[in-house]
């Protein structure tokens, strides 16, 4: 399993490398959706506010409406060990086909307050504004980075925290893109999750394991 989220009819979501992804429905129905052209080496899963699950896979994203008919069909229940096999139809929505959408290994789906979507893949970081997939507009910063985690920064909103793997930890405004492992001696190279404590701290796992940052200095 390399992901997991939930979306607002309470189902849980998994995903996986080898066999697509997995919805534990609220009444304890497990269905599969395997496709080996969309669905297969699901990296990240990220459900938005309008209750569309992102999937992020090796090759580009793969949408899934969520609120339109029913995860199981009529007449389909499961029992306890038993997988139901989930119809990969008209619900989901290749956005591979559209050059507008980064064609490379999704690392990282998150939305903004404003409803835009952040991807952060092997080739940069990619917001689409307003989450709009019909008319996409899609803006790409980092190109030469390969985006593992994005923080937006509570206490300062201008201030995004890219991580990495490969070029550590960056931080990002809208006139400059400071990379910390060129002007400090951060002891990791690769970043997996960026979070914050009330005591001013940023916390990083990374390949260096569990690292500290306090923000105050800088």
């Amino acid at each position: 399993i390399t992901s997991l989220c939930d979306d607002k009819k309470g189902n849980l979501w998994l995903g996986t490398l080898k066999s697509g992804i997995f919805c534990l429905t609220p009444g304890r129905t497990l269905v599969q959706f395997n496709d080996e052209k969309n669905l297969n080496q699901v990296f990240t899963l990220f459900c938005d506010s309008q209750n569309r699950l992102w999937i992020g896979t090796r090759n580009g994203i793969t949408l899934f409406r969520c609120g339109e008919k029913g995860i199981v069909s009529k007449g389909k229940s499961g029992s306890p060990g038993k997988i139901v096999k989930g119809k990969v139809d008209d619900r989901f929505i290749d956005l591979r086909k559209n050059k507008n959408f980064p064609p490379y290994a999704i690392q990282f789906i998150s939305e903004t307050k404003d409803g835009d979507i952040r991807i952060g893949s092997f080739n940069g970081l990619a917001t689409v504004e307003k989450g709009n997939i019909e008319k996409p507009k899609v803006n790409v910063d980092l190109k030469d980075d390969s985006v593992s985690f994005v923080f937006q920064d509570k206490e300062r909103a201008e201030l995004l925290w890219v991580g990495t793997y490969g070029n550590g930890l960056i931080l990002k405004n809208k006139d400059n893109v400071i990379y910390f492992n060129d002007i400090s001696h951060l002891p990791f190279d690769s970043v997996n999750t960026i979070l914050t404590d009330e005591f001013g701290y940023m916390w990083f796992s990374s390949n260096a394991g569990i690292c500290r940052l306090n923000r105050k200095v800088l």
